[in-house]
């Protein structure tokens, strides 16, 4: 689909500094006349890419503490039970965790707070229910959980830029 955002929520958190420091190095090089650039930009590139792998490295080791364990637990909680009615203090009850503290260090794991990471989980499952022409708009509110319809619709165009309609016939 030309012009649809990407689907599915982030799983790594916003690029680091480390990150952003040698884009920009990079940018800076390329709009620099300096005769040896390309190499001073492949050593750049050399470090993102170090820098990108210990990110990956560090987000995807198993949890070491027990918040970080509630937080996998969580994110595999919400993709089992999108069908669910599910709201924050609902979820943070579950893991005995204040609704602040808990919405915190989920969105510090994921980059998106807990409501936001399940409607895009909800959006996406919906996309494909609708794209794939198994089911009227209700029938996909109702897959992912959401009983109102028109509640659905207006999420649904949040996150799409599309109507569930509109999406349907692209």
């Amino acid at each position: 689909k030309k012009g649809l955002p990407e689907t599915g929520p982030r799983v790594l958190p916003k690029p680091s500094a480390a990150l952003r420091y040698p884009l920009n190095a990079i940018l800076a090089e390329l709009r620099g006349s300096l005769p040896d650039k390309n190499e001073a930009i492949a050593n750049w590139v050399r470090l993102m890419v170090f820098q990108i792998r210990r990110e990956l490295t560090r987000t995807h080791t198993p949890a070491s503490n027990p918040l970080d364990r509630q937080v996998d637990d969580a994110i595999r909680f919400l993709r089992e039970n999108l069908g669910k009615e599910l709201d924050l203090e609902a979820l943070s009850r579950r893991y005995s965790l204040n609704p602040g503290f808990f919405s915190a260090a989920f969105k510090k794991k994921t980059g998106s707070p807990p409501l936001r990471f399940l409607n895009e989980l909800r959006i996406d499952l919906a996309r494909k229910a609708l794209l794939d022409g198994s089911c009227t708009v209700g029938q996909a509110a109702e897959l992912v959980g959401l009983k109102d319809q028109f509640y659905f619709s207006r999420l649904f165009k949040k996150y799409t830029g599309l109507s569930p309609t509109e999406y349907r016939g692209t």
